[in-house]
């Protein structure tokens, strides 16, 4: 952001932090007025673990579940570790900052069957994205203390 001015040249270093701070202030009023949503979702594509799902949740501008609670979904999900390093897309849907586990489901396309032959090409189709989806509907996983 140039602040200079022609006449008289750049603007004090002063004078640049002074306009910085006062907008700071004002997005921090903002923020303080403005009430925190307690519904949202995240979703990512293309990962190999939880971590990114956590990192999208925690930077969302909501309250969301913590990231414990997301570890323990994505672990009842997959109980049986079969994902381990396979590329899958996860969604997290939460309401009222609790997960709601009938929308949330984590993708792993390599599970999928493959899809019908189309009779217009002779090709193989995508098989559907529900036959290699895992979610754990109307079940909240119960916490692990080890």
């Amino acid at each position: 952001m140039d602040q200079s001015n022609p006449l008289i040249g750049a603007a004090p270093q002063s004078s640049r932090l002074a306009t910085l701070a006062n907008a700071l202030e004002d997005k921090a009023l903002e923020l303080e007025v403005a009430s925190v949503p307690h519904h949202g979702w995240a979703h990512v594509d293309d990962v190999t673990d939880t971590m990114p799902l956590v990192a999208a949740i925690l930077r969302h501008p909501s309250n969301g579940p913590s990231a414990a609670e997301i570890l323990a979904w994505a672990a009842a999900v997959d109980k049986d570790s079969r994902f381990g390093s396979l590329q899958r897309s996860l969604r997290v849907t939460w309401r009222d900052g609790v997960i709601d586990y009938q929308d949330s489901f984590i993708t792993v396309p390599a599970f999928a069957p493959p899809g019908p032959i189309s009779i217009y090409t002779n090709q193989q189709l995508p098989a559907p994205v529900a036959t290699a989806s895992s979610g754990i509907p109307n079940r909240r996983p119960s916490p692990s203390y080890t």
